[in-house]
């Protein structure tokens, strides 16, 4: 159960009077929480449409029509899925991975651009950066490519 959920139970309990003042207040004494909460449900979902231009190329240090170029250059999934259950659309994944990997950035400065909490966007941040690796990696790891072949250096 999720802090917040202990919070409003103990709530739900006080106020239907299940709980007299003192078993209410020790409770909220020991649950302080140390990770503050951030109102993400005050924004608006995340659409890439909506944006601007040289907004999406500050925020992700790529030009907006080149953002669905990649995703389709990466083979990206229609959606992905957390290990706890947090869905997002595979555009989103990226667009979330690329602004946490635009220095400076901390997952709270993403709070506003996709209306979703922190460990939220932690988690499509690793599932994201997870998937890429094992679909990917080997162009990293592997210096046998076809475009460091002499034609294709040559061209460059």
């Amino acid at each position: 159960m999720a802090f917040q959920e202990v919070r409003d139970a103990l709530v739900c309990a006080f106020a239907d009077g299940f709980l007299n003042d003192d078993e209410f207040i020790i409770p909220n004494e020991l649950y302080q929480s140390v990770n503050p909460m951030y109102p993400y449900w005050e924004f608006q979902p995340f659409s890439l449409p909506s944006m601007d231009t040289s907004e999406c190329e500050a925020e992700f240090r790529v030009k907006k029509e080149d953002i669905p170029v990649v995703a389709e250059a990466l083979q990206l999934p229609e959606r992905f899925t957390c290990p706890q259950g947090t869905v997002c659309t595979g555009l989103e994944g990226l667009c979330v991975l690329m602004r946490r990997l635009a220095y400076p950035c901390r997952y709270v400065d993403l709070v506003k651009m996709f209306a979703r909490p922190v460990p939220e966007l932690c988690m499509i941040s690793n599932t994201v950066l997870d998937w890429a690796y094992a679909n990917h990696a080997f162009r990293l790891t592997s210096w046998d490519q076809f475009f460091l072949s002499p034609p294709y250096l040559e061209q460059y």
